[in-house]
C-alpha cells in the first residue's frame, strides 16, 4: 500500500514539472518529438511483449529492461541517422516493424488469455457436475436409509 502512494506522489510530482519545465523546452521537443514518438512505441513494444513473457511463465527481468531501453534508443537512433544523413525516413518503418510486433504479441497475449477462460469455464462446468452428483448421491443414500429403517 505504501508503494502505491509514493507512485501517486512521484507520478504527480514528475507531472508537475513536466509542466513547468515544459515551456523551456518547446523549441527541443517539437525538434525531436518524431523521435520521442518512435521512442514511446518501441517501448510500448516491450511492454507487450512482456506481458507476454509473464503469460507464457518466462518473463526476466533483464531481458525485459534491457528490451525497453534498447529498442528505445535503437528506433529512436535509426530514425535520426535515416533523416540526418541518408536523407531517407525511417520512421514509417519502424513504426511498421514495431506495429507488426505490437499486434503479433497482442495475438498471442488473446490466444493465451481465451484459452484460459475456455479451460476456467469447462473446469467450473465440471466442479458444478461434481457437486451436483454428490448432492444426488448423498440425498440417495439418506432415501435409502430411510427405507431400510
Amino acid at each position: 500500500m505504501v508503494s502505491l502512494w509514493v507512485a501517486t506522489v512521484a507520478l504527480i510530482i514528475g507531472l508537475l514539472l513536466g509542466l513547468y519545465m515544459a515551456m523551456p523546452l518547446t523549441p527541443l521537443l517539437t525538434k525531436f518529438s518524431n523521435y520521442v514518438g518512435l521512442a514511446v512505441l518501441a517501448g510500448f513494444d516491450a511492454i507487450v511483449g512482456g506481458v507476454r513473457a509473464a503469460l507464457q511463465g518466462n518473463f526476466d527481468e533483464g531481458i525485459f529492461l534491457s528490451g525497453f531501453f534498447v529498442n528505445m534508443l535503437m528506433a529512436s537512433l535509426l530514425t535520426y541517422v535515416g533523416n540526418q544523413v541518408l536523407g531517407v525516413d525511417l520512421s514509417v518503418a519502424v513504426v511498421v516493424a514495431f506495429g507488426l510486433r505490437i499486434f503479433n504479441n497482442l495475438a498471442v497475449i488473446r490466444r493465451i488469455l481465451l484459452d484460459r477462460l475456455m479451460r476456467w469455464i469447462e473446469e467450473r462446468k465440471v466442479a458444478s457436475r461434481v457437486s451436483r452428483g454428490s448432492e444426488e448421491t448423498a440425498s440417495e443414500r439418506s432415501a435409502t436409509s430411510v427405507k431400510v429403517q
